[in-house]
């Protein structure tokens, strides 16, 4: 170890171990978070549970290695939506149906009135196409084809000015209590509050 300040052995190794027990105590709080989290996808009811902390923590990177570590354990499909550039809660719930329906490959007793949407067909050339009708699609799925889909919301500080955090709360209350969703949400609580202040 390069000893800049020529401290005594004592003085560095002092510092080293300080050093390892900050290193020990985050990895062991991180054990803590994933823990909690696995509980709660385990719990049939549906939470809304949220990942807080400033840019440039990891809060992102912590999810997706959450998600590849526990999916197949915990028997669960995992969506991601980030609200970077998304302009209208129908991009969002676009992009939700999308993904929604390559997780679980199944809609259903719904099947049939999916037909009518051609969920079945062209799904990526069919669903742009449906403009405001979108948000009524949610309407078609039944709680259980949520049952075991979590949907994690990422970037609520880049979100256009063109949408309101309160709209998309109001799809995220949605789909929690109509269709019983787990709900993740990433955000920096200061930020957030903040840009939700000055609109």
């Amino acid at each position: 170890i390069y000893n800049k300040y020529e401290l005594p052995k004592h003085e560095i190794f002092k510092i080293l171990k300080q050093k390892f027990e900050v290193i020990n105590n985050q990895k062991n709080e991180i054990d803590k978070i994933k823990e909690k989290l696995i509980q709660i996808f385990k719990d049939e009811s549906a939470v809304c549970t949220s990942i807080n902390g400033e840019w440039g923590v990891g809060k992102t990177y912590f999810w997706h290695k959450f998600v590849e570590d526990n999916s197949k354990k915990l028997n669960k499909s995992f969506i991601y939506i980030s609200l970077f550039g998304k302009d209208s809660i129908n991009q969002i719930v676009k992009e939700i149906i999308l993904q929604a329906y390559r997780a679980s490959k199944v809609i259903s007793e719904v099947s049939e009135k999916a037909k009518y949407l051609k969920f079945d067909k062209i799904l990526d050339s069919v669903v742009p196409t449906l403009g405001s009708a979108i948000i009524g699609c949610i309407s078609f799925f039944e709680k259980k084809d949520f049952e075991n889909i979590v949907i994690c919301f990422d970037d609520f500080e880049r979100l256009s000015n063109k949408l309101s955090v309160k709209d998309v709360f109001g799809l995220i209350s949605e789909l929690k209590e109509q269709k019983n969703c787990h709900i993740v949400m990433i955000f920096n609580a200061c930020l957030l509050y903040t840009s939700d202040a000055a609109d």
